[in-house]
């Protein structure tokens, strides 16, 4: 079965056009009620930590000055030329793949995924998980960001006529994740307009001609905290 021409294109808009993920994400979570959740829960300040998957630097630049060392690893260089340019301060940056991490055995005290081992094929996702565990040893942990199954960004697909899963599922089901906390936040575009044009690139055309009947430029978004001890 071939690509839906009118459906979600997460992988070609990550590939080739970092800088509309890097608009995304800046829209996401105007409150800052992630990144403390985040650093309250995982404790890591002082430790040594990698962050896998970390796009244009958004939780990086947040995250990186608190710890003893900061490592963030992404597999599109396009993406990281952003993160170099935007100042992410305190952090090594390198391409990379989740699935073969450069780091030694239990080198790592957290290993940090935001919005990304969710989106993973299952055999690369079990390889990535197990690199997760393998790097961070019997005292590290891995904790994730992940889209929640219920709000108003995943309306915005139902009505546009999207599938929606519980993306989350297999993390839990399969691979020992808890959901430690459910935040409330908001996804928040500089304009009615910045909102359909971010999103239809994103999402698809059918979700651009949901913002065009409908426009908004703030969209209730929850965010699951996952951990995996």
């Amino acid at each position: 079965m071939g690509r839906d021409p009118l459906g979600e294109r997460w992988p070609l808009v990550y590939r080739q056009s970092p800088e509309v993920f890097d608009r995304f994400s800046r829209a996401e979570d105007r409150s800052n009620l992630v990144a403390p959740a985040l650093v309250e829960a995982a404790g890591l300040e002082g430790a040594r930590v990698l962050e896998v998957g970390c796009g244009t630097g958004r939780w990086t630049r947040q995250l990186a000055p608190l710890a003893r060392t900061y490592s963030a690893l992404e597999p599109q260089a396009g993406m990281l030329e952003i993160a170099r340019l935007a100042g992410a301060c305190g952090a090594s940056l390198m391409v990379g793949q989740a699935q073969s991490l450069p780091f030694a055995d239990g080198s790592l005290d957290r290993l940090l995924g935001a919005w990304v081992f969710a989106n993973l094929r299952p055999k690369t996702r079990a390889d990535a998980v197990s690199e997760a565990l393998r790097v961070t040893g019997e005292r590290g942990e891995i904790w994730l960001l992940e889209n929640h199954w219920d709000d108003d960004f995943q309306g915005l697909r139902k009505d546009a006529g999207l599938p929606v899963e519980v993306e989350i599922a297999p993390l839990i089901d399969e691979h020992g994740f808890e959901i430690v906390e459910t935040l409330e936040t908001e996804m928040c575009f500089a304009s009615e307009s910045d909102a359909q044009d971010i999103l239809g690139q994103i999402l698809g055309p059918r979700v651009a001609k949901e913002l065009g009947m409908h426009p908004r430029r703030e969209l209730l978004h929850r965010v699951c905290l996952l951990h995996r001890p």
